[in-house]
């Protein structure tokens, strides 16, 4: 499974799971600043939270979460505080 796919895939399972919150999977005008896209977005209404994914070994997934700290989301301005980097097994690749 290509990256963005799983992406949508676990935004999906997290969006059912986190009752009212938004969680949003390589959405283009996400953030204020142009050309970036973050992995999955969860709005939780005040403090939103990046998630960037690799497979594994994902030597750029902490960069990129760390990144994401202090941009904007473009919908509402707030501002995010925590990202978190998740390198994912080779195996899902394959689903």
């Amino acid at each position: 499974m290509a990256e963005p796919a799983l992406n949508s895939f676990v935004a999906n399972a997290l969006g059912n799971r986190l009752g009212g919150w938004i969680v949003s999977a390589e959405a283009t005008k996400t953030l204020t600043k142009a050309g970036l896209r973050p992995d999955i977005v969860v709005n939780t209404g005040s403090a939103p939270i990046a998630i960037e994914t690799e497979y594994f070994p994902g030597p750029q997934v902490e960069d990129d979460a760390i990144a994401r700290i202090g941009e904007a989301l473009a919908s509402t301005g707030r501002v995010i505080e925590v990202a978190v980097a998740v390198r994912l097994p080779t195996a899902l690749g394959d689903c």
